[in-house]
């Protein structure tokens, strides 16, 4: 952008000060007010360069900007120094250089004799400008114009068998996606991300679950250096790595203390949030490493710089984490905390997410850690005291398979850690009149509807939060099927020619639910 100099000189009759060069490029050439229209009347267009003028009458048909190029300062306080610097923001938000920034906000009413101070000019203008530079280099998303042209829109249909999904935690986790892990905090969140990451690391099951090998970024905002070493070393003790485990840990799994300092994702204006430098750092950093698999952000409170229940703010900072995924490949965790208004819930959903839905909607899967319930405990036959050495991992969204799964875990004190032992309690004994009264209805219900229901369909319709016919989790109900399924109090078999038409059942459906024995 450009403004004609000369002929605004020739005009005032001011002499050029003297260039500043810095950061901000140079300016400084022009002194004094620069009405605007008494510019352009008596030197006409030429005065200034078209796309300076452009943007000036822009800002001055604007609502709320037009306002503070008048000299009002009510948006701002009553503070002055604030509206100049809003303005100028405002300025090379809309693509205006340095020097034309001090032209721009010469014909604003906002001009007065402070502005002749170089320092202050310096500064005022500065600020913006660098912000601007640091938002730029993370603007790596195709323009408008290139993202619909028609050949980024072709798909490709294959008729050949496909080939397996990728995963990095089977089943649950995918490579270039992300998933939000909530809880409250003290549930072992951190813990659970480390030993997932180890998992990874080594090629080790994690709840039984295969693990893709690789490399781990964690950044963790609340662990200084001695804390994450205490933890892997606690797990090493207690796991009895060995010396070629603990150097493979050592070289692959990179953790990030960054305790104490800004790892903001989005930082917030007056009037907007706008994403700052830190997700292009991690983006640039995983270029160096290869086969990463997982980043590790602990947690979203220190990464989130909006407003935590408005949506388009979450929606930005869950924009920048699924970019930060699609371009390192990796799967992406991003640790949440669970709002307190949860802390009576008898079950774990997505609303233990806290914060605007977005933080949920926008990613591939959300999973929430809590520590065991009573009721849950009862079901069990776990003590009311021993309970709270137990979590479960609740799967409350997989957009790429079931949800509703449980999976527990005990926490193990060692070496001052608490440690998270996966532990199998569908093993424990559970002749609960509960669970007896919910094998009954089970069984009452598939009698009803014979063939009508393949066990995924049950599952997903007939349980969970939507249609909670049977009152529990689509993990029990999926449990209690396959309890009878073993017992043959139900069994599978293909359904008729009658039933696929009358149920509506597609060619995928191999199997439907009937009962068996007594």
């Amino acid at each position: 952008m450009s403004v004609n100099i000369q002929a605004i000189e020739a005009l005032f009759g001011s002499k050029p000060a003297k260039q500043s060069k810095g950061v901000i490029g140079d300016f400084g050439s022009i002194q004094g007010a620069c009405p605007f229209d008494a510019i352009l009347a008596a030197m006409g267009p030429g005065a200034f360069a078209p796309e300076f003028v452009k943007v000036i009458d822009e800002v001055r048909a604007d609502a709320r900007w037009g306002a503070v190029y008048r000299g009002d300062l009510s948006a701002h306080g009553g503070n002055h120094s604030r509206a100049d610097l809003a303005l100028c923001g405002e300025f090379v938000r809309r693509g205006l250089r340095a020097e034309a920034v001090d032209i721009a906000f010469r014909t604003s009413r906002l001009y007065r004799k402070k502005w002749e101070r170089l320092d202050y000019r310096t500064r005022t203008i500065g600020l913006p400008m660098a912000n601007a530079s640091a938002n730029a280099s993370t603007n790596v998303s195709p323009s408008p114009v290139d993202l619909f042209e028609p050949q980024n829109g072709r798909i490709k249909i294959s008729t050949g068998i496909p080939a397996p999904r990728d995963y990095i935690l089977e089943g649950l986790l995918s490579p270039g996606k992300a998933a939000v892990l909530g809880g409250f905090g003290g549930v072992s969140k951190t813990q659970f991300a480390l030993q997932l990451a180890a998992s990874v690391v080594l090629n080790a099951d994690f709840m039984d679950k295969e693990t893709k090998p690789g490399k781990v970024m964690a950044i963790l905002g609340e662990e200084d250096q001695a804390e994450v070493n205490r933890r892997i070393s606690a797990m090493a003790r207690y796991r009895n790595y060995t010396a070629a485990e603990i150097s493979t840990i050592e070289a692959n799994l990179l953790a990030y203390p960054v305790v104490g300092q800004s790892i903001l994702f989005t930082s917030k204006e007056k009037f907007r949030v706008s994403e700052t430098a830190i997700a292009q750092r991690i983006i640039d950093a995983s270029k160096n490493l290869k086969a990463l698999r997982l980043i590790v952000l602990d947690h979203l409170g220190l990464i989130h710089g909006g407003d935590f229940n408005a949506r388009e703010d979450a929606a930005l900072t869950m924009r920048i984490v699924n970019r930060i995924a699609n371009e390192t490949g990796a799967a992406v965790l991003v640790l949440a905390h669970t709002p307190k208004s949860a802390g009576q819930a008898e079950n774990s959903d997505a609303s233990m997410i806290a914060g605007s839905t977005a933080f949920v909607d926008q990613a591939r899967a959300a999973w929430v850690l809590a520590t065991m319930r009573q009721k849950e405990a009862e079901g069990l036959r776990i003590s009311n005291q021993d309970r709270k050495a137990y979590v479960s991992l609740t799967i409350v969204k997989n957009n790429y398979g079931p949800t509703g799964d449980i999976f527990w875990f005990k926490r193990v004190p060692f070496d001052g850690v608490g440690l998270l032992e996966f532990v199998d309690l569908s093993l424990r004994p559970a002749a609960t009149t509960g669970a007896a009264n919910l094998d009954t209805k089970i069984v009452a219900f598939v009698t009803t509807h014979r063939g009508e229901f393949s066990k995924t369909k049950i599952r997903e319709t007939q349980s969970g939060k939507k249609a909670n016919t049977f009152k529990v989790s689509k993990g029990a109900l999926e449990a209690a099927i396959d309890k009878l399924l073993a017992e043959g109090r139900l069994i599978n078999r293909a359904p008729t020619d009658d039933e696929r038409k009358s149920f509506g059942h597609g060619p995928r459906v191999k199997q439907v639910l009937d009962v068996g024995g007594p």
